[in-house]
């Protein structure tokens, strides 16, 4: 790998692509065994450079290289490998029997047993929710529920887990719409809110005796 990027007055996460960046060029080095010059184009944004070696990999690899690890640590096909055993699984929980559907089915994960992520064979696969994934022994498996609580979708997915177990949802309180008329407690005659004086704590917002009323008693 030619040329070293300048890194002074970079942020964290600038310099986390740039790790990620000598990564994959070195990645790419060792599997083709070419050299690729950052500096034959000088112009180039670090994400340019990012998305060009990477797909540089994926055709090597493509077309028969060795290594099969990718940046992540995951083989290449490990998106449609994944998908295809959620799917087979019908997104469903193999540890607490969870079932997702629609939006949810992102918390189903798939998980390799034995921790290889190369080791994509059916024995060392399984299919758990997010909250079965991060319970899993490893410090890589906290994050996950780190992850849940800090988006607010832990106490989501334990509800969901509480209906599940018990078959008993919650119910959600149904709104309160306010209506369009009011009977009048003194004259008996409904009329329209507009024809009562306004009344903060009031569960309508009004008074109990229309406008007319209010006036003759006050006459």
């Amino acid at each position: 790998m030619k040329h070293i990027l300048d890194t002074k007055g970079v942020t964290h996460a600038e310099l986390c692509d740039v790790n990620r960046l000598y990564w994959v060029i070195e990645a790419y080095e060792s599997l083709s065994g070419k050299e690729y010059d950052i500096g034959e184009r000088p112009d180039w944004t670090l994400g340019a450079h990012l998305k060009v070696v990477e797909m540089m990999h994926l055709d090597v690899w493509m077309d028969g290289g060795r290594s099969k690890k990718y940046i992540s640590g995951y083989t290449l096909d490990w998106a449609a490998v994944s998908t295809s055993l959620k799917k087979a699984h019908k997104w469903t929980c193999s540890h607490c029997g969870l079932r997702l559907f629609g939006k949810e089915k992102k918390f189903i994960h798939a998980h390799h047993i034995n921790g290889n992520k190369q080791d994509n064979s059916s024995d060392n696969l399984e299919v758990l929710c997010a909250m079965c994934h991060g319970n899993k022994p490893g410090g890589g498996h906290k994050a996950i529920l780190t992850k849940l609580r800090k988006s607010g979708d832990m106490e989501m997915l334990m509800e969901m887990h509480r209906v599940q177990r018990t078959g008993k949802a919650v119910l959600e309180p149904t709104p309160y719409k306010l209506p369009k008329e009011k009977k009048c407690t003194k004259c008996n005659e409904s009329k329209l809110l507009i024809n009562f004086h306004k009344k903060t704590s009031s569960i309508d917002g009004r008074v109990s005796q229309c406008k007319e009323c209010r006036k003759c008693q006050q006459q």
